[in-house]
């Protein structure tokens, strides 16, 4: 490591304990700051160095026992990349967890493995690109089940083409070991469509609707998974046939022994030509499937041949019932009528997104809880919400098992739109969070303030954009902890530009994110991973971590992925003499706190510091 990022170092060191002394003054009472190991994680072998002996890889998941997933690049000493590595760290050593044998090897060495789930039984989930010489011939499923991986897609002749193409993706993965997919099937060398499957831990099979108003006169059908449960439960939907012409989807639930068509299908959300299209919710846009079997989604609205908005429903386990806005205040004029939902708890509460309307058109939209019995209005209603015409627009962002809700609301200043606030619904109240000064409102007013995390206590985590004058200049993560916000900036450049994001909140509230690091010449140094604890303040990571942080030659630590309950963190970073890679990304890690007597903390945080900065630079 160079002097400069050392002296960077301990700059920033400086701000954070100045930030924990500061919270000391508060609280009256000495707290320590952690302490934690490193453990250099990934392969590190011949195969995933490049010539200039630089590795570029991350971790992307991590279980509650501390098993960690991730990918590296493959070079073979090379300069070129031979594709990627799926690998799981499993405690005590690095595995490497994808296909490997010729059909998924291209005849000039190039294999590309990739995650897509890990469970807590540390079983891994991912795909493989396929090959016959240098051809490409599709993609594989394969499970690691912990001993050995496998293929666990479907491999009839109907999911083979005819040159020996097969097309497999996964999706998801439960903690029994069952695992959700698509395939694409053929008619010879003509592809049909593609199938929902589900390993159930022996054999795999295809699931779904496959009658013929879901199967088109020419064979094709079309499948689209969106949810799975830890009962083995499946939300989907496949899309509907007249002859060859389409007419929407079919919104259904494999309940583990059959399919059930879910949705709404009364005249009110078919078109005059039958027309139909009703989705569950995908995973990507929110919590869609609860472990009841419960499945949260959306219908297209009709008024006879006329496109006329959108409902939103709850199957409830027996029957699909409309819960969205349906009064005069959401509905146009003209019949019009949209409600989008956004998530659902274990308890079958629901929240969502209503449209307004009065008797001039549009007016904004409406934030919306379902309890079990009625949805009702949990907008955020202040001053700065409202348009000086009435005007407002709610949108519900998080929802936890308490009810509780995390959104975002438009601001406005008299007929003017000035950027969003950041809202919680308590259970009670709607009121706004996230920064409000004048570092994070531009000179007319304007500030925007965006909803990232909320945790099963209520806590929020989110970013505020920061302004100088009329200048945008960065942004700072932030924590709504129960009763304030909490500014999480550790570094700033001398004009007031900083950068800081939040990518985990535990319920315990740890957060781990990464921030911009400038030095005293307000030279940007790159992204490095923070920590924060209401208990113990906030540090850059790479600053809690002992000894074992020189012992395996770490420079810094980009970036922190994610976190456990058991407050063992991941991210990536650089390692000394390694080249900067493209994108920042280096060498994936894990981090866990060392376990410390109360004793050894007897003469104060800070004196650990200086040793900390005098074993640094020496």
């Amino acid at each position: 490591m160079t002097s400069q990022p050392i002296q960077a170092f301990a700059s920033v060191r400086m701000l954070a304990l100045a930030t924990m002394l500061g919270a000391i003054t508060l609280s009256g009472a000495v707290r320590a700051e952690p302490v934690f190991r490193i453990e250099t994680i990934g392969p590190t072998d011949a195969e995933h160095t490049a010539a200039d002996g630089s590795r570029v890889g991350g971790s992307d998941t991590i279980n509650q026992a501390g098993q960690v997933t991730g990918w590296s690049a493959r070079y073979n000493g090379g300069v070129s990349s031979l594709g990627q590595t799926a690998w799981l760290y499993d405690g005590n050593s690095t595995l490497n967890v994808g296909l490997i044998d010729s059909t998924h090897t291209r005849s000039d060495g190039f294999r590309n493995n990739s995650v897509s789930d890990l469970n807590e039984a540390g079983q891994v989930l991912g795909d493989a690109r396929r090959w016959s010489g240098s051809e490409s011939r599709g993609r594989t499923v394969w499970l690691y089940d912990g001993n050995s991986t496998f293929d666990i897609g479907p491999t009839g002749p109907e999911y083979t083409r005819s040159n020996g193409a097969r097309y497999s993706y996964s999706n998801f993965l439960n903690d029994a070991g069952q695992a959700v997919g698509n395939a694409t099937f053929y008619d010879g060398s003509t592809p049909l469509g593609d199938t929902v499957w589900l390993y159930d831990g022996g054999s795999t099979s295809a699931i779904g609707l496959t009658d013929s108003e879901h199967t088109g006169n020419d064979g094709r059908r079309q499948a689209f998974s969106r949810a799975f449960n830890e009962s083995g439960q499946i939300s989907a939907s496949a899309r509907r046939y007249s002859g060859i012409e389409q007419l929407g989807r079919t919104a259904w639930l494999y309940d583990g022994s059959e399919t059930i068509r879910i949705g709404l299908i009364d005249s009110e959300h078919t078109r005059s030509d039958g027309y139909r299209l009703s989705e569950p919710l995908p995973f990507f846009q929110g919590k869609g499937l609860n472990e009841a079997g419960h499945v949260l989604g959306y219908s297209e609205r009709f008024d006879e041949s006329r496109a006329n908005g959108q409902s939103t429903w709850l199957f409830d386990g027996n029957n699909t019932i409309n819960i969205g806005l349906t009064d005069s205040q959401h509905t146009s004029p003209d019949g019009l009528r949209t409600s989008s939902p956004r998530a659902l708890n274990e308890a079958s509460q629901v929240i969502g997104q209503s449209n307004r309307f009065d008797e001039s058109g549009y007016t904004g939209s409406t934030a919306w809880l379902y309890d079990g019995n009625q949805a009702m209005d949990i907008s955020l209603l202040d001053g700065e919400s409202v348009r000086e015409d009435g005007s407002r627009w709610s949108d519900p962002r998080r929802l936890n098992e308490a009810g509780q809700v995390a959104g975002e609301a438009t601001r406005y200043v008299g007929g003017d739109q000035l950027g969003s606030t950041a809202w919680l619904y308590d259970g009670d109240t709607t009121f706004a969070i996230g920064l409000t000064d004048n570092q994070y409102t531009r000179e007319d007013g304007y500030r925007d303030g965006d909803v990232y995390h909320l945790n099963e206590v209520g806590q929020v985590t989110g970013v505020a954009h920061r302004y100088v004058g009329s200048e945008r200049l960065g942004s700072s993560a932030w924590l709504f902890d129960g009763s304030s916000t909490i500014d999480l900036t550790l570094s700033e450049r001398s004009d007031g530009y900083a950068f800081s994001v939040p990518t985990y909140l535990g319920d315990d509230g740890l957060i781990v994110g990464l921030y911009t690091l400038f030095g005293d010449a307000d030279n940007d140094l790159g992204s490095r991973a923070f920590w924060f604890h209401e208990s113990e303040g906030l540090f850059d990571l790479g600053l809690l971590v002992d000894e074992s942080f020189a012992e395996q030659d770490w420079a810094f630590l980009a970036s922190a992925v994610s976190a456990n309950l058991q407050g063992k963190v991941i991210g990536d970073g650089l390692l000394n003499d390694m080249p900067m890679p493209i994108g920042d990304q280096g060498v994936a890690y894990l981090v866990e706190v060392v376990p410390v007597p109360p004793a050894a903390w007897l003469f104060g945080s800070a004196l650990g510091l200086l040793g900390w900065l005098r074993r640094k630079q020496a």
